[in-house]
């Protein structure tokens, strides 16, 4: 479990890291546009607490549309590779949804399994 909360909260310290760098070099990028650029590679990949990071943007809206199908599908991923304690997130976001896009991030998640879980 430590290791866990150690991994994740290195990643959170890599994008305070990365906002802090890009203020100083007055960058045009946004800040979310560089979490994504760092982190939906990883996840896509099948790094789960990268998952789970890309899953927060969405949920948030943090710089992004807010997508609670999208978010729940990369929790969904991150919850299949062991990430425990996103599950109760993934289901309150659930909740949030309508019974369409229920069925859409059911979908979506099952997509997103297939293809962005780490090899066995």
């Amino acid at each position: 479990m430590k290791v866990k909360w150690v991994k994740h909260t290195l990643a959170w310290v890599c994008v305070v890291l990365a906002t802090t760098l890009s203020a100083q070099e007055a960058q045009t990028i946004s800040d979310t546009e560089m979490a994504l650029g760092y982190y939906k590679p990883l996840a896509e990949q099948g790094g789960a607490y990268a998952q789970l990071t890309i899953g927060e943007i969405y949920m948030e809206g943090a710089g992004v549309d807010r997508d609670l199908v999208l978010a729940y599908a990369w929790f969904s991923v991150a919850v299949r590779q062991g990430v425990d304690e996103v599950e109760e997130l993934m289901k309150h976001v659930f909740k949030q949804l309508s019974e369409a896009e229920q069925v859409q991030a059911r979908k979506t998640a099952e997509l997103y399994i297939k293809n962005f879980s780490a090899p066995q």
